[in-house]
């Protein structure tokens, strides 16, 4: 599991994350953008930017919510 920045407009997104021609995340690739701004315990700012969590690999139907 992942804790990515959420920028859908780089290279490594469409190239490891996104599959362009179906529209969806690639085959075992599982993305969820999370709302609002990471902050850390401790940090005195948020994240300057969106995140997304990207887990790769087989889940079961419970989890895909």
């Amino acid at each position: 599991m992942f804790l990515l920045p959420a920028r859908t407009d780089v290279r490594w997104f469409h190239d490891y994350l996104w599959n362009e021609a179906q529209m969806q995340p690639r085959e075992g690739i599982h993305i969820r953008f999370l709302r609002g701004r990471v902050k850390f315990v401790g940090a005195d700012a948020s994240a300057p930017f969106p995140s997304m969590v990207a887990y790769i690999g087989r889940t079961n139907e419970k989890d895909r919510r």
